[in-house]
């Protein structure tokens, strides 16, 4: 089989191994500080030491992560946290010379399929009400969105087909 040079590499999406910090740093190094803001809802010049020590802390069934690469380089991760029975938390982050490219959406239909198979009914979020992005990614998946001042809470129910409305 040839290769050719100038090939695109497609992203492959797996999951992220118990005490993976480097992948947690990596992607983390590839968020712009307006991208951490809204992923951990805090300034965060750097991912203390015990943050990424928890992020990295997967079990595959109650905690899980996945992470998107791209040949060698990690460009996306999402996880879960089941927080009751059939309920988990989740979150995503996608370096940012990579956003708007689906890949946040692809990440987030991996992470929907690995729930499902764990038993989770509904996905839940907290989001920054400036983060226009996971805001159309969670309404073009059906969320449930309630504003508050300064957080959006969402919530995904699992299962269920996003309805779309005719383009007007």
């Amino acid at each position: 089989m040839r290769i050719r040079a100038n090939q695109p590499l497609a992203p492959v999406i797996r999951e992220l191994a118990r005490g993976d910090e480097a992948t947690v740093e990596a992607v983390f190094a590839g968020l712009t500080p307006e991208q951490r803001w809204q992923r951990f809802h805090a300034a965060m010049p750097r991912l203390p030491l015990t943050v990424r020590r928890t992020l990295a802390d997967v079990d595959g069934h109650d905690r899980v992560a996945l992470v998107v690469e791209l040949g060698e380089r990690a460009i996306g991760i999402g996880r879960y946290t089941r927080i009751g029975a059939a309920v988990a938390e989740i979150a995503l982050a996608v370096v940012a010379e990579h956003t708007g490219r689906g890949i946040g959406k692809a990440l987030l239909e991996a992470l929907v399929r690995r729930a499902l198979q764990a038993g989770i009914e509904e996905l839940v979020f907290e989001v920054i009400g400036t983060n226009s992005v996971a805001l159309h990614l969670a309404r073009s998946r059906g969320a449930r969105l309630e504003r508050t001042p300064w957080v959006v809470h969402g919530s995904l129910t699992l299962g269920v087909v996003p309805h779309t409305s005719p383009a007007a």
